[in-house]
């Protein structure tokens, strides 16, 4: 992957250059560009200084964080509650070292919209995994709930880690023994220990052998976690007062449970902040979608919610995207085939689904104008109304749909219904 898009309605876009540097616009009031200049919306893409090439790039609400080449971690933006790891509580409009972390492969964050309660874990190459920020519910995994303004080291032997929620977040780690932990906020049974008892320290639940873990949501202690495991099936467990766990009915579940009627689940997705929904890529190319349907997110012709999961008729599928959700009406959906074209659909009075149209809610998926040869896309807006954008295989970029901070890189802030090339 080589693109990253903020995840709030304040977009910031960053993309990794083939020579290694990073590349960021759009919203910058925090300074989440990274580029050290006065604070406003960046409509076109400034490189940002970095003391080695990137080989990763995670943005969240006002914040952003770079994994280098060499392993070592760097943040840039806003830093009320420690998030950015340097020790601080100083917003950075540069990039600064997080802590001393070193070898590190992969970095989740957990942010929603009111932008102060970010919490960040990174894994390194020992299998040691390392968390810091906002704490007041446990997910930290210290086994306090004191803010933690640089990296501690919480759990040994983890090959994954997944983050779910923003204020009442919730972290899950898959171990190489194949056991799986989850730690913090457990209103909803987001833990899935079978309690509603918030955790401080990683506790075990009752899944094994699980190749990807997955969280939405939590900024009203809504919010779901889904794990897909080897065998092909997917467990899902917390909030289910859309359906978005699959199972048959609304109630939510405090330990992992079954989707049901799936044995063969290659992928999986979640999305939303307030109102969740699952979208399941099968070994076979198609789709299954389940859970919130306000915006016609499901893409199955209608805006009823489904708790089964459910075929929106999509073939050759390579990836989902998923963005908005909180107000109950933001909520995109984008799939990238193996052929290049990419399908959209959801909520699009802002030119989300990118068919130059703004025909609000698009209840089935449409192609994209004019794309034919993605080869990776992503989307940014995860309380609010979304952007989407894609690499192509001639390596330039485009993107369409909500535009005020300029987050589309076109050097302009108006929505945009058709792809537009990133200057």
């Amino acid at each position: 992957e080589k693109i990253w898009l903020g995840q709030s309605n304040d977009g910031t876009s960053c993309v990794i250059m083939e020579d290694k540097t990073v590349q960021c616009w759009g919203h910058d009031d925090n300074g989440e560009v990274g580029t050290g200049v006065n604070a406003s919306d960046k409509p076109f893409p400034e490189t940002v200084h970095l003391p080695d090439g990137a080989q990763k790039v995670i943005t969240n609400k006002h914040t952003t964080y770079a994994i280098l080449e060499n392993g070592h971690v760097y943040s840039w933006g806003y830093n009320n509650q420690g998030q950015l790891g340097d020790g601080t509580t100083t917003t950075r409009h540069t990039p600064v070292r997080v802590g001393t972390l070193e070898n590190i492969t992969r970095l989740v964050t957990s942010e929603n919209m009111n932008q102060d309660h970010g919490s960040v874990c990174a894994l390194d190459t020992s299998n040691d995994l390392y968390c810091w920020g906002y704490n007041a519910n446990g997910q930290v995994g210290d086994g306090t709930t004191v803010q933690k303004t640089s990296p501690v080291l919480v759990l040994s032997g983890v090959n994954n880690v997944a983050a779910g929620g923003g204020r009442y977040a919730t972290f899950c780690a898959s171990k190489t023994d194949g056991t799986v932990w989850c730690w913090g906020n457990n209103n909803r049974g987001y833990v899935g220990d079978g309690t509603t008892t918030n955790r401080s320290v990683p506790t075990q639940i009752s899944l094994t052998n699980v190749s990807k873990l997955v969280g939405q949501g939590g900024y009203n202690q809504e919010g779901h976690r889904c794990a897909l495991k080897t065998d092909g099936t997917v467990w899902c467990w917390g909030s289910n007062a859309e359906g978005a766990l699959g199972v048959g009915d609304f109630t939510d579940r405090h330990v992992p449970t079954q989707i049901l009627g799936i044995t063969t689940a290659v992928d999986i997705t979640v999305g939303g902040e307030n109102r969740g929904s699952t979208y399941v890529i099968l070994q076979d190319g198609t789709i299954r979608s389940m859970g919130d349907n306000t915006s016609g997110q499901l893409g199955i012709g209608s805006t009823s919610d489904s708790t089964v999961p459910i075929d929106p008729g999509l073939t050759d599928v390579k990836k989902v995207v998923i963005a908005g959700g909180y107000s109950a009406s933001f909520g995109t959906v984008c799939a990238l085939h193996n052929s290049g074209e990419v399908s959209c659909w959801g909520y699009n009075a802002n030119g989300q689904v990118g068919n130059g149209t703004t025909t609000n809610p698009q209840t089935t998926p449409v192609l994209v104008d004019g794309v034919d040869k993605a080869q990776d896309i992503a989307m940014g807006g995860f309380s609010g109304p979304t952007h989407t954008c894609v690499i192509l295989s001639d390596g330039r970029m485009q993107c369409w749909g909500y535009n005020a901070y300029g987050q589309l890189g076109n050097g302009t802030e108006t929505n945009r219904a058709t792809p537009q090339y990133v200057k």
